[in-house]
């Protein structure tokens, strides 16, 4: 192959010590007056080296790697000596930064990473380095990196050499970063340039990160199996809340099939005694039910206050007025005791209930205590031991056992007979002359009005039962499936 003879173009300034093998000059171009480097081939012209320098030469000058220094010559100099000339480069080695720990691990592993592509690189072009050292990877001081020490010629090297190489620039990164990156092996086996990246790359993207949520998880998950066991097995609410706020840090760092299937144990197994929040958010839906309930109450009580406003009107005369009297009074105060409770506070005394109780059991005054009053107590009864809450329950069933059973030993004692039996017949001794139609009509209306309270009431309540319930088996289902459990 022809020569290029460069003559005087390129003036040697000063020799560059280098470990690389290969005599290195900063020189100068004086046709564009720039610095330049300059490298010579060590061996004779003619020699089987001198023509894998140039061989290596000529080749690299066709690769464009930002990592790669670009060849500007390739030729002889005046006394027949082979060289090549590149971009001078201005840096620390990684091995001079490495023993003074100039740079953090993370700049450290970028610069193999880039040094790992350039190599990757030029193997694209069957060009081997062959002697990849940290020294000659070239750290710039605005943040180039440079693979160095192209051309030197290095016997049987191959792209397995080069590997095995930058494997052990890793090795020499990790040494100096002594229990930084525990998560890096540099002893595992790579079989490409980019196999090496891969590994760095993963770690810088986060795979850190990932081995420290795992370590921590790990911990949290531990700390939320013993307080679970204390949980379950003895009732302990604090080592519930324990549990739940560790089993939650351990799902939101590293979410694992065993943490889940814990977190689903806890959310679906009550505990003895609900916490004081569950209880706040229980009395506030239960204050929502029975303002609901005391409206439909409400209905329903005037309702029967117009029936028997209706009644007492269409009667043929009264014959206790008094009695007539305090029987409506007590209905009305009921009306305006219930409406006034819905906007009270749930603890305070159930007038509106207890007048209520009592209207019904004077009601009997109408048509003694077997005839209407053992439906109307049983409906009222229930409806209110459906919104009350839990300490006024007693109360309710002793009102209503009251209202039923005070006329009964009124009647059995005759103290206030409401009927007269007289030759196998019952005769009601009511405080009005009810006409036999009025009595059917009034009769049937106040039965259907009960029928229809009672459905209504009933329903709303069964509702919002299988609202929660449908709500609660949703929610499990829902963590049944996050944990994989069918």
């Amino acid at each position: 192959a022809r020569r290029l003879v460069f003559g005087d173009r390129y003036e040697r300034v000063r020799k560059r010590e280098g470990n690389d093998g290969l005599e290195s000059w900063i020189g100068r171009d004086r046709w564009l007056g720039r610095e330049i480097k300059m490298t010579y081939c060590p061996s004779a012209p003619g020699s089987e080296e001198e023509k894998g320098f140039l061989a290596s030469a000529l080749e690299l000058a066709k690769i464009e790697h930002p990592a790669i220094a670009p060849i500007y010559d390739v030729g002889n100099d005046a006394s027949g000596k082979s060289f090549f000339t590149t971009k001078l480069l201005r840096g620390d080695s990684l091995e001079e930064d490495l023993k003074r720990r100039g740079h953090s691990l993370r700049r450290h592993l970028s610069a193999l990473n880039k040094a790992c592509l350039a190599v990757a690189h030029v193997h694209t072009r069957d060009i081997v380095h062959g002697n990849i050292t940290p020294a000659s990877i070239l750290l710039g001081p605005f943040g180039e990196v440079y693979v160095t020490g192209w051309g030197e010629h290095v016997p049987n090297a191959t792209k397995e050499t080069d590997v095995r190489a930058l494997a052990m620039v890793l090795a020499a990164i990790l040494e100096a970063h002594a229990g930084e990156a525990p998560e890096l092996e540099a002893e595992r086996t790579f079989a490409t340039p980019r196999d090496v990246f891969e590994a760095i790359e993963g770690y810088l993207a986060g795979d850190r990160d990932a081995a420290l949520r795992d370590r921590l998880a790990s911990a949290h998950r531990e700390r939320a199996l013993a307080a679970a066991d204390r949980a379950l097995k003895e009732g302990d609410d604090v080592a519930r809340v324990e549990a739940l706020g560790a089993i939650g840090n351990a799902v939101a760092l590293a979410p694992d099939a065993e943490s889940l299937r814990l977190l689903l144990s806890l959310l679906t197994t009550p505990p003895k005694e609900p916490p004081p929040e569950v209880v706040e958010k229980v009395e506030a839906r239960r204050t929502q039910r029975a303002r609901a309930g005391a409206r439909v109450a409400s209905l329903f009580i005037g309702g029967m206050l117009a029936l028997y406003c209706l009644v007492v009107v269409a009667s043929g005369g009264v014959r206790d007025l008094a009695a007539v009297v305090i029987v409506g009074l007590l209905w009305l105060f009921a009306e305006v005791a219930l409406v006034a409770g819905i906007f009270r506070a749930q603890d305070r005394i159930p007038y509106g209930m207890i007048l209520m109780m009592l209207a019904i059991g004077a009601t009997s005054a109408l048509s003694g205590p077997f005839l209407i009053l053992p439906a109307l107590a049983a409906v009222t009864t229930m409806a209110f031991a459906l919104i009350i809450i839990p300490k006024w329950r007693v109360l309710i069933r002793v009102l209503g056992v009251g209202a039923v059973m005070i006329p009964t030993i009124l009647q059995v004692t005759g103290a206030y007979p409401f009927y007269t039996f007289t030759d196998n017949r019952i005769f009601v001794n009511s405080v009005l002359r009810l006409e036999p139609a009025g009595a059917f009509y009034s009769i049937t209306i106040f039965h259907l009005l009960c029928v229809l309270f009672a459905a209504d009431y009933s329903s709303r309540f069964r509702d919002a039962l299988d609202a929660a319930e449908a709500e609660s088996l949703f929610a499990t289902w829902q963590l049944s499936k996050i944990v994989g459990q069918k």
